[in-house]
């Protein structure tokens, strides 16, 4: 129907925009690019056009910084032409807690609330919200949020949802304990190990300085990749420590 309704007025872009829709819904990101953004080209204000663009390029394997500045100024567009439009804010919470040069941590809880707030009943938004607290390293927040998800989902798609949410929120609340803890006994143990270090570049006859141990990290590391999603959390500096640790005692 909607390939006729588009040869009898090629100009409809009412018919682009649910041909996006359609392959959106059965999960062909590629189409449904194609068929919003001709609809966006055909009417700018179209707020469902502009948001299933912007969906759709989060949604490739692994989006770059250009697609997500592309799909975050579709969003906004969206918005601008709908703002009691709920799914926007949280597709938007998504774009800006993505790792990267686009992303806006503040920002995406900002755009995570209003998503709860024009549809408190939706789990999916609320779930959104757990995600952005994480990233933030707030896992006490997103825990409360994640408990209040769990208690409204209906269908065991959203349960499944929540629980998963719930408990990634716990996973992160203990490894953070675990890192603060950590750091704690690494600063009252510094003075011995720098001691210890500056001894051993003696014997050798090198020099304590080829660990700044000050900083807790080896003064020449470069930084280290992590290949697993952080989801926002610079895992740099205490990995830094436990590299240059290892290698000290190696």
């Amino acid at each position: 129907m909607l390939e006729e309704s588009i040869k009898l007025d090629p100009k409809l872009a009412a018919a682009y925009e649910n041909m996006g829709f359609l392959y959106f819904r059965q999960g062909k990101m590629a189409d449904a690019q194609k068929w919003s953004e001709q609809a966006v080209t055909l009417n700018p204000q179209s707020y469902l056009a502009n948001y299933y663009y912007g969906a759709s390029l989060l949604r490739e394997t692994l989006p770059n910084d250009w697609t997500v500045a592309k799909a975050e100024a579709s969003l906004r567009a969206a918005v601008k032409s709908n703002p009691e439009f709920a799914p926007t804010y949280d597709a938007l919470a998504y774009c800006l807690a993505r790792p990267g040069s686009r992303q806006n941590l503040d920002e995406a809880h900002r755009m995570a609330l209003a998503a709860v707030e024009k549809d408190p009943g939706n789990v999916g938004h609320r779930v959104r919200l757990v995600e952005v607290l994480l990233a933030m390293g707030r896992p006490d927040g997103a825990i409360n949020e994640a408990t209040l998800a769990v208690s409204m989902a209906k269908t065991p798609a959203e349960q499944s949802a929540t629980a998963g949410a719930l408990e990634a929120a716990q996973k992160f609340q203990v490894s953070q304990k675990k890192m603060k803890e950590l750091r704690e006994a690494q600063a009252s143990a510094a003075p011995e190990i720098e001691q210890a270090a500056r001894t051993t570049a003696q014997n050798r006859g090198g020099y304590a300085g080829d660990f700044d141990l000050s900083q807790g990290k080896a003064g020449t590391m470069d930084p280290i990749e992590v290949l697993t999603d952080t989801m926002g959390v610079d895992f740099n500096p205490y990995l830094s420590r436990v590299l240059h640790e290892v290698k000290q005692h190696w």
